[in-house]
């Protein structure tokens, strides 16, 4: 539900689903996103290592991956236009090398 109070805008979304442990387990997957998919939940949030373990073709993870070095890079820039904090923007710049290093490994491992 989105909401507009006094010129700003407030987003409420009810929790109505919660993963558990167990969904994650490799013999479940499949099924708990088959229930996500099949549900119009206005937001799912889960963590990255989680997410992670959802099977998507090597041409999307390599995009995904291509654009979290990008928006990374970016925001490192922007800090530097702005004068940003310098452990920061070497916080950002050790994120960026973490990508990096998960970008090689995915194309190795997928040649």
């Amino acid at each position: 539900m989105i909401k507009k109070t006094s010129g700003q805008l407030v987003l409420k979304w009810e929790v109505s689903f919660i993963e558990t442990e167990q969904d994650f387990e490799k013999n479940r997957r499949k099924q708990f996103i088959a229930r996500i998919a099949t549900i119009d939940y206005d937001c799912i949030i889960m963590s990255h290592s989680k997410f992670e373990k959802i099977s998507i073709s090597t041409e999307h993870r390599e995009r995904m991956i291509n654009e979290q070095i990008e928006e990374i890079s970016c925001a490192i820039d922007d800090a530097k236009h702005q004068n940003g904090e310098r452990w920061a923007i070497k916080k950002m710049e050790s994120q960026r090398r973490s990508w990096r290093s998960r970008l090689i490994l995915f194309v190795v491992s997928i040649n």
